[in-house]
């Protein structure tokens, strides 16, 4: 009972695929969401010219040429601990998506994820769990009408 206080180990170990220089997990002024303090963060980015020099110690910032589906894969097998995976772009939520199932972590499948994004596929999924939505055609229907 020294008067001093045992350091709080980070609850989390997270990756995050950023294209968006950090303006999705950090305030205007470089500082980590709230709501990721808890986390051990690791940065994976092609793009690390726009985030902030004055990051928080226990985030890492890896800069690499290009975010392949590999590369993402190669990263999160390194992280301890990895218990989420993210990404701040739509163009990687499938490779993210197949990440985490190759590794085991929870989040969307690979299957959802494309449904997803599939507008028309969403649509049906939707339209089959009887939510309204807005018509639509493929246009391949449409191709010699």
């Amino acid at each position: 009972m020294g008067g001093q206080s045992e350091p709080v180990a980070l609850m989390h170990s997270g990756l995050i695929i950023d294209r968006a220089r950090g303006t999705a997990w950090q305030t205007p002024d470089g500082q980590v969401l709230p709501e990721l303090r808890d986390w051990d963060l690791t940065i994976l980015t092609d793009r690390p010219s726009g985030i902030p020099q004055n990051v928080e110690a226990d985030v890492r910032i890896v800069s690499v040429p290009t975010l392949e589906r590999d590369v993402i894969a190669d990263t999160a097998h390194r992280i301890e601990g990895l218990s989420a995976i993210s990404t701040t772009s739509e163009l990687f939520l499938e490779a993210v998506a197949s990440v985490r199932e190759e590794i085991g972590v929870a989040g969307a499948n690979i299957q959802y994820t494309r449904t997803m994004r599939d507008k028309w596929c969403m649509k049906q999924v939707a339209l089959h769990a009887g939510i309204p939505c807005a018509r639509g055609s493929l246009a391949s229907d449409r191709v010699g009408s």
